[in-house]
């Protein structure tokens, strides 16, 4: 869990300090982008979905990793947006962490989803790659 809250608060701090975007433009895209992956976990129940969310979860990364892209070429909000920023994520922040737990859980119970969502973690880290935010690492190793 702390690696995924502190993915999505790296995914923010990048999207919110930096084209001819908004900060509000690409705050809620990664607000959508949080929610889509709340969705993509929602969908895994089993091997078989969870090998069809494959695609997904790589799309997933590529949009995060170009929010982040388009966050850093923003000048740097005043801190009254980036407190308004945040406190409109929490939502969104709250879904996708409530996501990655169900998601830990459900590789827990099920050594097969686990092992195709182990699978994603190096792509996905391989699209990010020369990112800010810290490598994916899904929590999978709960008491």
């Amino acid at each position: 869990m702390r690696t995924l809250k502190t993915l999505v608060l790296a995914f923010l701090s990048i999207t919110l300090i930096g084209c001819g975007d908004s900060h509000e433009k690409v705050a809620s895209d990664t607000k959508s982008e949080m929610n889509k992956f709340a969705e993509i976990v929602k969908g895994i129940t089993d091997k078989k979905t969870a090998e069809e969310a494959l695609p997904k979860f790589k799309a997933w990364a590529k949009a995060m990793k170009d929010l982040g892209e388009r966050g850093k070429a923003l000048e740097k909000p005043s801190d009254e947006e980036a407190k308004k920023f945040v406190e409109d994520m929490k939502e969104a922040v709250n879904a996708m962490i409530k996501a990655g737990l169900s998601l830990a859980k459900k590789a827990k119970e099920d050594p097969e989803i686990k092992k195709v969502i182990e699978s994603i973690e190096g792509e996905m880290n391989e699209i990010m790659k020369g990112h800010q935010a810290p490598k994916v690492k899904l929590p999978f190793n709960l008491p």
